[in-house]
């Protein structure tokens, strides 16, 4: 795309302000720019989503984990406890 962009920029600048086509490179260029522009948002929009998943799984794993070792601990105290009584 930003290939696409550069190139229909380049041909607009080579037009003299006379060539019939003009107004068409122009109207073709700002299109590009704008596509642009609305995928490069789209893509910060997916990063961040990415980002806050990563950090819910994450969240998620410790608190699974950590509490299957609190489980296991608390029934680790209750087994000493009986055995030394």
């Amino acid at each position: 795309m930003l290939k696409k962009a550069d190139d229909a920029d380049k041909k607009l600048s080579k037009m003299s302000p006379e060539h019939k086509n003009l107004q068409m490179q122009s109207e073709t260029l700002a299109r590009l720019q704008s596509e642009i522009r609305t995928m490069d948002s789209d893509i910060m929009t997916e990063e961040a989503a990415l980002g806050d998943f990563k950090r819910t799984a994450t969240r998620m794993w410790m608190g699974l984990k950590f509490g299957g070792l609190l489980e296991c601990s608390e029934k680790g105290t209750v087994s000493l406890i009986h055995f030394t009584m």
